[in-house]
């Protein structure tokens, strides 16, 4: 039943927006009562919660195995997360485009908070195990929020511009190159 509620939720935040989205258009579309819908999520808010999660941590999934992967450098690792990053939010654009519209509606939530410290705390480890001792003198939580906000920000322009493929890997190498130097990835 949850996936049937979230296949309808996701049609109905693609069909109204984030704005209009609610559980009553939601239980509508999904062919349940509002009674029945509030078994599986307490509120409105419960729901984009699970949007976001499997949309978008999802995603972190599929990166975080490529930054912690065995095959290659540092620098190459990250530079096919990146890459990676920019296909998946792309390929998923439209959904994702409007789960960052309603992710303020989740973003004050608890589970939210976690989820978000966990991908900071992760992309800091991977940095702590990158940089080894370089990495003891640097702020390590400003530099995975700096790059992580990098990432996110420019991924977020060229999905909103709808760029393609090829423009993707070029500013994912761009992106990739210029996070990397900063850092001092080899």
């Amino acid at each position: 039943m949850c996936e049937a509620i979230r296949g309808a939720a996701a049609r109905v935040l693609a069909r109204d927006g984030a704005a209009r989205f609610n559980t009553n258009r939601v239980a509508d579309a999904a062919g349940i009562s509002v009674g029945s819908l509030y078994q599986y999520y307490p509120n409105k808010t419960a729901l984009l919660l699970d949007l976001y999660e499997r949309e978008v941590y999802a995603t972190w999934a599929a990166i975080s195995a490529e930054l912690f992967s065995d095959d290659g450098s540092p620098r190459e690792r990250f530079a096919r997360a990146i890459a990676h990053f920019f296909r998946i939010e792309s390929d998923g654009a439209p959904l994702r485009l409007l789960l960052a519209d309603a992710a303020v509606a989740v973003s004050e939530t608890d589970e939210f908070a976690v989820r978000e410290l966990q991908i900071a705390e992760a992309t800091q480890r991977f940095l702590r195990e990158s940089l080894r001792d370089r990495g003891r003198r640097r702020d390590l939580a400003f530099e995975a929020e700096f790059m992580l906000v990098t990432v996110a920000s420019i991924s977020e322009h060229l999905v909103r511009d709808r760029v393609g493929a090829a423009e993707l890997a070029r500013w994912a190498d761009v992106v990739a190159t210029m996070l990397s130097d900063r850092l001092g990835l080899r």
